[in-house]
């Protein structure tokens, strides 16, 4: 409990109402219990008028703080609707249409992402809720190398693009960091992925690939967590370009190019793998600015 303060701080627990009905119960309760002690005269006997101010006093600022409480998820975070909601009507209604619109939105769209770790931490629920769309699936392992690619997932890739059927399907492909552990050869690991990717944009012509630029790593701290990679910003920097290359060259309509590298911020522990908010950044940014939806 107090982590979780930490990491979303008091407000969200005063704006959730299932933390609140606890508080509604208790006033209340000491309201009642107040009426009934009043009502019975016992505070009406001499040497009783202290406490009687005492709990009045105590009384008043919980319902004081109650009505303050109320007042600013009515007219600052607009979510509360009274005791005992446990999930605000409003915000029940506003899930709904998110549903009709990303129905509407998404379609008869499938979409892929293959990739490694970086994609393996969106799925695993170790590192967080993500807010993954129903029309995702996810082909990703932690270390993914092009030997990955090769003996496992375009198995696993083309099991799911033959059950395509009517569906239109994406396939996003975020691989090649991990490349660098054992490779600094740049232009040789493009290439390696770049054949198959070729073949896969010829095999599928009613598939759309896209290639997702390799992320960023934080020079500075990356190496003290993994002393034995040996990727840099200007590796990555150079594998993108050389890749849009390959991919603009190639001037295939259904293999297009989402350069997040540029276009999102980026906040890693360990120099190497994003906080939950980046990765729902980026989870954001292939569905709403990289995946053209039919």
């Amino acid at each position: 409990m107090i982590s979780m303060i930490c990491d979303n701080n008091l407000l969200f627990f005063i704006e959730h109402s299932r933390y609140l009905d606890i508080f509604c119960y208790v006033v209340i309760f000491m309201c009642l219990l107040c009426a009934t002690i009043l009502m019975n005269g016992k505070f009406n006997r001499k040497g009783n008028f202290v406490l009687q101010k005492i709990f009045l006093s105590i009384i008043m600022f919980m319902f004081l703080l109650f009505l303050l409480i109320i007042i600013f998820n009515t007219f600052i975070s607009n979510n509360y609707e009274g005791c005992t909601c446990k999930v605000s009507l409003k915000r029940n209604i506003e899930n709904q249409l998110i549903e009709k619109k990303e129905i509407k939105k998404y379609g008869v769209n499938k979409v892929i992402v293959v990739g490694d770790s970086r994609m393996e931490f969106i799925i695993d629920g170790k590192h967080g809720k993500f807010d993954i769309p129903s029309n995702f699936a996810f082909i990703a392992k932690s270390g993914a190398e092009i030997e990955w690619l090769e003996t496992n997932a375009l198995k696993r890739l083309k099991t799911n693009l033959n059950e395509c059927d009517d569906s239109k399907c994406h396939v996003v492909f975020n691989l090649g960091v991990n490349d660098f552990y054992t490779n600094t050869d740049v232009s040789e690991i493009v290439s390696n992925y770049f054949d198959y990717y070729k073949e896969l944009v010829n095999e599928y012509p009613e598939v759309a690939f896209y290639f997702l630029s390799v992320n960023p790593i934080n020079d500075n701290i990356v190496r003290k967590y993994f002393p034995s990679l040996k990727a840099t910003s200007e590796f990555i920097e150079k594998f993108n370009a050389t890749m849009f290359d390959d991919v603009e060259n190639l001037n295939e309509s259904n293999f297009k190019i989402c350069d997040s590298y540029h276009e999102l911020e980026f906040k890693s522990k360990d120099g190497l793998h994003y906080d939950r908010n980046t990765g729902q950044s980026i989870l954001n940014y292939i569905t709403n600015h990289c995946i053209i939806y039919e």
